[in-house]
């Protein structure tokens, strides 16, 4: 499915009121097969939960058109910090659509990227409550803020990003950047890439969380495992994980970047055409900490499936889902009191709460994660993490694997 296709929908529309319409042509994600390849459609359907669809405000989410956000003249991007913000100035949305029989046909591509994204970000909101038993209101005090299409300053210098979408931790916000001709599916309304950014909040709420706001003087070093790229990397490997918790992602670059070796490399099961076998963080992998981190979901995948699960049973998906999300917040404190944790020394950037390539905390996560998952998952567990983490998984299973 091309842009040329959708445009085919925008014509002869005219701009027309919005209100009280809850409907709308989107494009959505129906499914995903056993080569990891998602199956699309452009057609009518609800918008969940919306109050307003002229400024798509709803129960969960909340979108602010085009808006600049200006962090100053200084930004340490090695800081764990969260940096200051000088200021958001929102846009209008200027969603433009017409509505024929109560449903709202998108004009241009901007909007139907807008629809696309409330829709399927709605849905796997609901769907992430479903599986954790989170509400919507433990999750998050009013509805989530998504900015759609920002512009960053940093001094002098704007940047009005492409081909992405992302979490702030700081900000408890989503962003959906603009598209690029790379992009078969806009990444700003893929439901796999939705669901994996998805993950980062709850790896916010639940390990980061535990581990504190990085203080170097405090006792036991809060916030010590934020500044360990290789933990980055485990906050990516979960994303990927909860990407396919909630909607069977298995390799969720190739729609929007197409079947390639950097796609490859992010993929999760031997089943899908371009997977990249690489053991951690292997010079042949050229993503860096996201390698690590895709090790670790190809562990929980394999052990999965190992124990005789069907990766497209929802049911057992959520379940394994709970079981790791039930050990995240507990890691931190289990990983201070193993005796082989690697203490930084002062003077490192670690000190400074600045992040470094690896801190040597990898064994410990996995450890710690091994001791805090139900015992019948662990055989299988240890025996793909032996496989995809191979030295780095040397010690960490002593005590705990069979």
């Amino acid at each position: 499915m091309r842009r040329a296709l959708w445009l085919l929908a925008f014509a002869g529309c005219v701009e027309t009121d919005l209100a009280g319409v809850d409907r709308a042509v989107v494009v959505h994600l129906v499914d995903i097969d056993d080569q990891g390849t998602g199956h699309y459609e452009v057609a009518e359907h609800q918008l969940p939960e919306l109050a307003d669809m002229a400024t798509l405000a709803g129960t969960r989410v909340a979108f602010v058109g085009s808006p600049t956000l200006d962090f100053g003249d200084d930004l340490d991007a090695d800081s764990v910090l969260c940096p200051p913000r000088v200021g958001v100035t929102p846009s209008a949305l200027d969603l433009r659509a017409a509505v024929e029989n109560g449903v709202a046909i998108p004009r241009d591509e901007r909007s139907l990227a807008m629809l696309s994204a409330y829709h399927e970000l709605t849905l796997v909101l609901a769907r992430a409550e479903e599986v954790t038993g989170i509400t919507a209101e433990q999750f998050r005090d009013g509805p989530i803020p998504v900015n759609f299409e920002p512009t960053f300053v940093l001094g002098d210098a704007r940047d009005d990003g492409k081909t992405n979408a992302f979490y702030d931790n700081c900000t408890d916000s989503f962003g959906l950047l603009r598209p690029s001709s790379v992009e078969a599916i806009r990444l700003a309304y893929d439901a796999q890439v939705l669901a994996h950014e998805l993950g980062h909040a709850y790896f916010e709420r639940t390990f980061r969380a535990a581990d504190g706001e990085c203080d170097p003087g405090a006792p036991g070093f809060p916030g010590r495992f934020a500044t360990d790229d290789t933990i980055a990397g485990m906050n990516e490997g979960f994303a990927d994980f909860f990407a396919f918790v909630l909607v069977g992602a298995l390799a969720p670059l190739n729609d929007p970047l197409g079947i390639n070796e950097f796609s490859g490399e992010r993929a999760i099961a031997p089943t899908v055409p371009n997977y990249e076998a690489f053991t951690g963080l292997a010079p042949d992998c050229s993503q860096e900490f996201y390698c690590i981190g895709t090790e670790l979901v190809r562990s929980l995948y394999d052990a999965f499936v190992a124990d005789g699960n069907d990766p497209h049973d929802p049911a057992a998906r959520a379940a394994l889902g709970r079981d790791v999300l039930a050990a995240l917040p507990q890691l931190p404190a289990a990983m201070r009191g193993y005796a082989d944790l690697p203490l930084p020394e002062p003077g490192l950037d670690q000190r400074a709460c600045k992040r470094i390539e690896d801190g040597g905390s990898v064994p410990q996560f996995l450890r710690a994660l091994l001791e805090h998952l139900p015992a019948a998952r662990r055989p299988s567990l240890c025996t793909a993490m032996t496989h995809h983490f191979a030295e780095r998984f040397a010690t960490a299973g002593q005590g705990v694997c069979p």
